[in-house]
């Protein structure tokens, strides 16, 4: 682990093939732990947008995070009017035999419960997985909502900070080049043939904020910038402003995200707080 991890803190020699968060992004990802607090100070505001059609929605945890970690982006969900669900698999550890399967069959009992399409939300590397299930059942699918999902990663996983790649090597006891199975990487980089939202942020301190740009394939998909850490993804107020928008959009007359009334004040308290890349 250790001289896995010393070849990637030399990533900075060779910008072409290495590309990771700068190290002041990723020291700066302690801002997360403020997501409460600016969750309560705007409650009020995040109180007055729209609610929705009481649709099911599946929220996806990200890379050794489980449901517990994504309890206040679905309470929040639920206040607007939408059946959340837990992925209810534990800890999310990277892609195992079988979890394709489990995932895929949970969307589908998901429609068959509520007789509509599911919304796909998930963080970081659940992203990824609602961007495979987008692809794999998209006739089950709503729309996908990824929140810093390194999706458009190289072979090699490059994009992730070295800290990142380190603890992915202490988890799964694989090299970082065995971390990512080639043959899905071109899957999960196009987009899904649903609506979807790519939300990132420049100063993403655990994956460069490249990697989580869609190529929009199709004119219903879209990349949107806030300002904030990765960690805080799940409890950052503007992401919220941007859910509650996108959940309760007809997607049969799906419009790209503008920030408008509270997203729009959201965003302009928060944006000059944010560094440039």
């Amino acid at each position: 682990m250790l001289n896995n991890l010393s070849e990637r803190l030399n990533f900075s020699k060779n910008r072409e093939r290495h590309l990771g968060p700068s190290l002041l992004s990723t020291l700066l990802e302690v801002r997360s732990l403020t997501s409460v607090l600016s969750l309560t100070l705007t409650s009020p505001t995040l109180a007055t947008l729209p609610k929705g059609d009481e649709h099911p929605v599946l929220v996806i945890p990200g890379f050794t995070a489980g449901d517990i970690e994504t309890i206040f982006l679905r309470k929040y969900l639920k206040s607007r009017n939408y059946r959340v669900h837990t992925w209810n698999l534990g800890r999310n550890v990277g892609p195992n035999a079988g979890l394709e399967q489990r995932l895929v069959e949970k969307v589908k009992s998901l429609t068959e419960v509520y007789g509509k399409k599911v919304t796909l939300i998930g963080w970081s590397l659940g992203g990824i997985y609602a961007r495979h299930l987008g692809h794999a059942v998209p006739e089950h699918v709503r729309q996908v909502i990824s929140l810093g999902s390194p999706f458009a990663f190289t072979d090699t996983m490059n994009e992730a900070s070295p800290i990142i790649l380190s603890l992915l090597h202490f988890v799964t006891g694989r090299k970082t080049d065995e971390l990512v199975d080639r043959r899905f990487t071109k899957y999960w980089r196009r987009t899904p043939p649903v609506p979807t939202t790519s939300i990132f942020s420049y100063t993403d301190g655990a994956v460069h904020w490249k990697s989580c740009i869609d190529p929009l394939d199709h004119e219903r998909a879209e990349n949107v910038r806030v300002p904030g850490s990765h960690a805080g993804l799940i409890a950052n107020p503007l992401v919220f402003s941007i859910l509650a928008d996108r959940l309760a959009q007809d997607p049969d007359e799906w419009q790209p995200f503008e920030h408008k009334g509270s997203s729009r004040l959201l965003n302009m308290v928060a944006s000059p707080l944010e560094l440039m890349p």
